[in-house]
């Protein structure tokens, strides 16, 4: 039973950073439509929410190679996003 909680535990976090990156690419299309200063304001939002489930998943009891390969995975792909949304359009 055990086992099946933790898998539920690795199976959400994985699903949540899927979600986070999906607010990502949101937020690189509102940069690359968008010229004002309300981007800081957002970008400030999902690093908050970002550093937030970080935490979470440690409380829950998720190996730190997991959680600090799915960040670094994450920060990878963020920047593979404006990368591609912002600076190649």
């Amino acid at each position: 039973m055990e086992n099946n909680k933790k898998t539920g535990l690795y199976f959400y976090a994985t699903v949540g950073t899927i979600g986070l990156l999906f607010i990502l690419i949101g937020l690189a299309r509102y940069l690359e439509l968008s010229h004002d200063l309300s981007y800081l304001i957002l970008s400030f939002g999902f690093i908050l929410t970002m550093s937030y489930i970080h935490y979470l998943e440690r409380l829950a009891g998720l190996s730190k190679g997991f959680v600090w390969g799915k960040a670094g995975i994450s920060i990878l792909m963020a920047l593979i996003v404006f990368y591609f949304f912002v600076y190649k359009s």
